[in-house]
């Protein structure tokens, strides 16, 4: 949540953030200005300072009008330039017309605006002294009221101005803390939510791998109970059953009959009737 508009770019001052001060700044200078020209042509007529406070009135707006282009300057040192280069011609037009002393508020705002306070402070107090011999000057002899007036405005003013200012830091401060309290919440509760993910990930996988553990100490288990192969048998590998030994007696070098069996295959796959009977010693 904002308090106050967020102040342009290069104004710093203690009234830079005040909402709508621009446009009645605007209107009332050059209101001062008109109204101040006005009263010394009717005062003293087209003299020879006439052109000049015209030239020099001119010119003030003109560098008052280029206020927005100051403020979107990045340069840190353009809105003081700036604001130092309105005080001056201010003061050569109090100098020639003393009815400018007019425009001293609306000077002193934009310098309370766009200066730090000890710097615009120090321009106040320079505008006041012009002022009280500005006015002097204009009525020809010594008025304590023409020293006293502006001097006391002028402190009271910087003294409101400064408690302002404190003011206007205490709660920048506050919501400074705000927004960093904000982002501390912000950042503990994404980590918390971090944290309850990884928590439940966690669970999760420690669920997972404990089901397939115990699946697969069941399929053990059942494997070892049910699940045995019987024991291997010899098998035939010839393919053809074996027939008993034969009786075969050998008497001093010959042979005698071998008993086979009444059938025996024969290489063109009939069965002899005949039983085989071996030649004798070759």
């Amino acid at each position: 949540m904002k308090s106050d508009v967020e102040p342009p770019a290069g104004l710093r001052g203690i009234l830079a953030s005040v909402e709508r001060l621009d446009m009645w700044l605007h209107i009332a200078l050059v209101v001062l200005t008109v109204t101040s020209v006005w009263r010394y042509l009717n005062g003293h007529g087209f003299d020879n300072r006439a052109l000049v406070i015209l030239v020099g009135a001119g010119v003030l707006l003109a560098v008052y009008a280029s206020s927005p282009i100051v403020g979107r300057s990045r340069s840190p040192v353009a809105a003081p330039a700036w604001c130092l280069t309105l005080v001056a011609i201010w003061l050569v037009l109090v100098a020639l017309a003393p009815s400018f002393a007019w425009l001293a508020v609306t000077i002193a705002f934009v310098a309370l605006r766009v200066l730090r306070f000890p710097a615009a402070a120090l321009v106040v107090a320079a505008m006041m002294v012009a002022v009280v011999a500005a006015w002097t000057r204009m009525q020809g002899e010594f008025d304590p009221t023409i020293i006293a007036g502006p001097a006391c405005i002028a402190g009271l003013a910087i003294l409101a101005y400064r408690l302002m200012e404190r003011d206007s830091a205490a709660r920048q401060r506050l919501l400074d803390d705000l927004r960093d309290a904000q982002g501390d919440l912000a950042d503990a509760q994404h980590e918390a939510g971090v944290l309850a993910e990884r928590t439940r990930l966690s669970r999760e996988i420690h669920d997972s791998v404990a089901q397939g553990l115990t699946s697969i100490n069941l399929l053990l288990q059942q494997r070892n109970n049910t699940g045995r192969p019987a024991p291997a048998r010899p098998t035939n590998t010839s393919g053809r059953q074996r027939s008993p030994p034969a009786t075969v007696s050998t008497r001093s070098g010959e042979s005698s009959a071998t008993s086979l069996p009444p059938t025996w295959p024969t290489a063109a796959g009939q069965h002899s009737k005949q039983p085989c009977t071996e030649r004798g010693n070759r």
